[in-house]
């Protein structure tokens, strides 16, 4: 039995709504946005 594994999926969930976040990228500055969406069922 793999506990590392067990472990990741007792806390991996998806997220309920979508998500948009904007800021600046860590090596370039330049502007980002990333959006996450939930996962389909």
């Amino acid at each position: 039995m793999d506990l590392t594994q067990t472990a990741q999926q007792e806390f991996q969930h998806t997220i309920k709504e979508e998500l948009t976040i904007t800021g600046a990228g860590i090596h370039t500055g330049q502007a980002v946005t990333m959006r996450l969406k939930p996962a389909e069922p």
